[in-house]
């Protein structure tokens, strides 16, 4: 099972990522803590470090080298689920292709959706563990100390651009490249939009649903079963 998240920064992508990771026995693929990861870690990444603080996009060939290098490892064997990537027509082009040649493709897409308060509101208010990752939020999930991860007890950080100004930077980024990747998507019959302004159970209650439905045999014109993914030609 291959699985796309789309949506802005503060949809709630990375828990819904784990929350189906957990459902579905598959892996969470990152793009965002990929590319912070290495851009912090590896030498030859320096120069774009500056970009990915202000919640800049980095170039095509760079994101795709990092997200086919974690492709390669075993762990995607029995699937994936992609949360901020692809985000460009030529990264969708190269997953594609990359699908092609071994005989696979997405299954579903959805596309996360709040207004723009709302994700000022969350993000503005996330705080993040440097050493375990670990989020919080000040007012929806505060750490039991205020200021220290309750898994590792190191002092949380605000990331540069979770500040107000960057968030909206972002969003106006992110609306500008998503637009023909949800039309690419809408036209392959896989996407479903998913609306986020509810609590997170409701949202992943939905997803699965969808899911679900997606599995269950329908007939075709002839009258033979065949299941909806196999229908619209997947």
């Amino acid at each position: 099972m291959r699985i796309i998240l789309f949506g802005p920064p503060g949809v709630g992508k990375g828990s819904l990522a784990d929350m189906l990771t957990k459902e579905y026995g598959i892996v969470h693929i990152s793009s965002g803590n990929l590319i912070r990861a290495l851009v912090s870690t590896e030498e030859r990444y320096n120069e774009y470090r500056e970009l990915v603080a202000q919640g800049g996009l980095l170039p095509d060939h760079v994101v795709i080298e990092i997200i086919s290098r974690r492709l390669l490892l075993d762990d995607v064997h029995y699937g994936y689920i992609l949360d901020g990537f692809p985000r460009t027509l030529g990264q969708t082009e190269f997953l594609e292709k990359a699908l092609r040649e071994q005989k696979q493709g997405i299954d579903i897409v959805f596309s996360l959706e709040a207004s723009d308060d709302l994700i000022v509101k969350r993000l503005s208010g996330r705080r993040v563990c440097p050493a375990c990752q670990a989020i919080y939020h000040m007012e929806y999930f505060p750490p039991k100390e205020s200021g220290i991860c309750d898994r590792c007890c190191a002092s949380l950080m605000q990331r540069e651009d979770d500040m107000p100004a960057c968030i909206r930077k972002r969003l106006k980024l992110y609306l500008a490249t998503s637009l023909p990747l949800i039309e690419y998507y809408a036209k392959k019959k896989i996407l479903h939009a998913i609306n986020t302004d509810r609590p997170l159970s409701d949202i992943f209650s939905d997803i699965l649903k969808i899911r679900q439905e997606q599995l269950i045999p329908h007939k075709n014109a002839c009258g033979i079963f065949v299941h909806q993914k196999d229908a619209l030609g997947n």
